[in-house]
């Protein structure tokens, strides 16, 4: 199945008691009614990844809006099963928002896998989240991943992108 694109309408009674506990900025919980848009990106082909330097995963992207004269918190949340090939390092995943870090920053050490022990290329599930708080207009969340060494593999990966208005 290539990659897949959905949006839908989101329940607000449900999905107020799930950003409440998602949506935070410097230990500060920001109180939110309801999550005005979600964007949804899916794929279940083999990503194989051998750059070193950070690359966009194909598909791997959303675009939400937020209105003129209003702020928005975008949620990108990302999940796969990733497995290393002979790899020596790490596999390092990044989600910028409009080609900006998006928080918690410091993505270039978030290790999404790492090869273990040699041998050790078993498949296993992996999930981060990042936030960020943004003006009016078109925001876009992109899939980037690099590795240390060696190749790895992402399969069964989904990206779900939430734009909250604040």
């Amino acid at each position: 199945m290539a990659a897949a694109l959905i949006a839908s309408p989101v329940d607000a009674a449900l999905s107020r008691k799930k950003v409440k506990a998602i949506a935070r900025k410097v230990a500060t919980q920001v109180v939110i009614e309801r999550a005005d848009e979600v964007k949804v990106a899916f794929g279940d082909a083999d990503v194989v990844i051998s750059s070193t330097t950070y690359t966009d995963i194909a598909g791997a992207s959303a675009s939400v809006d937020v209105p003129a004269g209003s702020s928005g918190l975008i949620v990108a949340r990302f999940t796969a099963e990733t497995g290393a090939i002979g790899a020596t390092g790490y596999l390092s995943v990044r989600m910028p928002i409009d080609g900006g870090e998006a928080n918690p920053t410091g993505a270039d050490t978030f290790s999404f896998d790492n090869t273990g022990s040699p041998g050790d290329d078993d498949f296993e599930s992996h999930a981060m989240d990042r936030s960020r708080m943004v003006g009016p207009g078109t925001h876009t969340v992109q899939l980037q991943a690099r590795v240390t060494g060696g190749s790895v593999n992402i399969d069964d990966w989904h990206l779900t992108v939430e734009r909250i208005l604040v």
